[in-house]
């Protein structure tokens, strides 16, 4: 593969900004009034560090392997943040957060798939 269009670089460059996101936000739940439980914690960190190396390794390689993992990775976290809307008690940073998350994630898998050749090069076939 040659690279990618802007706007395939502009999707990777928000997926990095989401799974960044995912990681502070990860750290910031460890600490406060209530904090949230260090198996939770742990899971949004690593998939925060997850998306961002996927995406930075399939950027630096311009390789589309590493993109569909991330692709599934930034779902599964939009997903993990829509509880957040549905809980009276979550705090606005969060909500925002949260949906930060959702629109982002959504935002960035739009872009990474927009402008895709429809028949991958020999380089893409090969094992």
């Amino acid at each position: 593969m040659t690279g990618f269009s802007p706007t395939q670089r502009i999707g990777l460059a928000i997926g990095m900004l989401v799974g960044l996101e995912s990681c502070v936000d990860g750290l910031l739940m460890a600490g406060g009034t209530d904090p949230t439980p260090i198996p939770i914690v742990a899971l949004f960190v690593g998939l925060g560090a997850f998306i961002v190396g996927l995406l930075a390794f399939a950027w630096w390689r311009k390789t589309w392997r590493p993109i569909r993992a991330a692709a599934v990775l930034i779902i599964l976290n939009a997903l993990g943040a829509v509880p957040a809307f549905a809980v009276a008690d979550v705090p606005v940073g969060a909500r925002l957060s949260a949906g930060f998350a959702v629109l982002g994630g959504v935002a960035a898998v739009i872009l990474l798939y927009t402008g895709r050749r429809s028949h991958p090069s020999t380089e893409e076939r090969s094992p």
